[in-house]
């Protein structure tokens, strides 16, 4: 029996992230989270030198993002908003 693979579906994160800061929608964050948290956490990674802390700045990340996201411009890009914020 052959291994089960999923496909790897393209997000954009700029058109998903504004969704979530205009609608608040729950996919929409979880579609900028699945694509982001890998990139994040290597960044992540190369700060603190720490897999537990890594993630922990990873989730803060995204708790300032939902708690901010009045503050995103709609014309601008998600990538560095998160690294600002």
């Amino acid at each position: 029996m052959g291994a089960i693979v999923s496909p790897v579906v393209a997000v954009d994160v700029d058109a998903e992230f504004r969704r979530f800061c205009r609608d608040g929608d729950p996919q929409a964050l979880a579609a900028v989270f699945a694509a982001m948290a890998p990139w994040l956490t290597r960044r992540a990674m190369r700060i603190v030198r720490d897999p537990a802390r890594a993630l922990d700045l990873v989730q803060a990340s995204f708790v300032t993002a939902i708690e901010n996201r009045h503050r995103f411009d709609a014309a601008g890009q998600a990538r560095p908003w998160f690294r600002r914020h």
